[in-house]
């Protein structure tokens, strides 16, 4: 009973997630959503190497930021590249995504 509990309530809130992403009103929103556990993974850890070490706070959240941008690319090249692609005046032969990654201090 107790797995079968579990599971049932895990597969609710994934059907919950999922909605929570396709409601999005743009294709910039829904990436954004899809990777968000991503993010909040990534507070958490760099929350607790904060209390653990904090001098290594810094790498942990770039590592995080990172992981998050190539979520959000794999998404946009699976998803959105071909229509990018086929765009008048994106000149055809480019596969890199609109946005560009912001660099780290």
């Amino acid at each position: 009973m107790g797995k079968s509990m579990f599971g049932q309530f895990f597969g609710v809130l994934m059907v919950i997630f999922i909605g929570w992403v396709f409601i999005a009103s743009d294709p910039a929103e829904r990436m954004d959503r899809a990777c968000r556990p991503v993010e909040w993974s990534g507070n958490m850890a760099v929350s607790l190497v904060a209390l653990t070490y904090p001098s290594g706070q810094h790498r942990t959240q770039t590592a995080f930021d990172n992981l998050d941008y190539g979520c959000q690319y794999s998404l946009w090249r699976l998803f959105y590249e071909s229509d990018y692609l086929a765009a008048p005046g994106q000149g055809g032969g480019s596969s890199t995504p609109p946005a560009e990654l912001p660099e780290s201090e």
